[in-house]
């Protein structure tokens, strides 16, 4: 058996493109408000999740960064908030990837920046904290308790 500093210096901060959500049918079921989502907030954050089963790739989960246009004119800024917000899902996604493998469930998660203005790391860091370990507890309880409850991201393609 591993130790767990042993297991931490393993794991791989990486943010592959196998990470992130590249289906059109997930990126709008998560966009839909009618269907059944798991949400938690932490301004300037959102984050919402479905569980699915039909995901590509072998990896627990996929995640989305979303900064709109409206509020960020500039493409600059909108790259550096999402750069930013990504670095944190990087160095925080092991927490998802091991609930989600104790439960032996798939997801898709996306990241909202609902803020009208851009706030430094710090402050991004910890609203991201805020909002992203409750989520992980939601999900595992929902996972154990229900299962998935939206039939429609299932294996039906």
């Amino acid at each position: 058996m591993t130790s767990p500093a042993t297991n931490k210096a393993a794991r791989r901060y990486t943010f592959r493109k196998a990470e992130r959500i590249t289906r059109r049918r997930i990126l709008e079921a998560l966009f839909d408000r009618t269907r059944p989502a798991i949400r938690r907030k932490a301004y300037p954050l959102l984050f919402v999740w479905q569980f699915v089963d039909a995901l590509p790739g072998h990896y627990p989960a996929q995640a989305a960064i979303v900064v709109g246009k409206r509020r960020f004119r500039k493409a600059v800024q909108r790259n550096r908030i999402k750069r930013r917000i990504r670095e944190l899902y990087r160095r925080q996604k092991h927490l998802l990837y091991d609930r989600l493998r104790e439960v032996n469930k798939r997801g898709a998660l996306l990241i909202l920046y609902i803020g009208n203005e851009e706030t430094t790391f710090d402050a991004l860091s910890g609203a991201f904290r805020k909002a992203f370990v409750p989520l992980i507890e939601r999900i595992g309880r929902d996972a154990q308790a229900h299962g998935h409850p939206d039939p429609v991201l299932s294996n039906s393609d």
